[in-house]
């Protein structure tokens, strides 16, 4: 099955916040990259749908996500 087949399987917030992580991974050429707030605000997705989308992406195994406090969270996109 296919990443985006997986992240739709998890509900459109979810596939919209994987669409913009797979988005940023291209645009910057790494693997690992960040989701700022003004890129969320342009599409209005707000922290907590962010927080809820990505602890369901890294479920089911699509990310990994690196945590500091007070930080934006380090996002790794898994192959599939």
């Amino acid at each position: 099955m296919l990443w985006v087949e997986k992240g739709a399987q998890l509900g459109i917030q979810a596939l919209m916040v994987g669409m913009l992580l797979h988005s940023r991974a291209v645009w910057s050429g790494r693997d690992s990259v960040t989701l700022p707030k003004e890129l969320l605000d342009k599409f209005q997705i707000s922290r907590g749908v962010k927080q809820r989308a990505l602890k369901s992406l890294e479920e089911a195994g699509l990310i990994s996500v690196f945590q500091e406090t007070g930080r934006s969270p380090v996002v790794t996109l898994r192959k599939v």
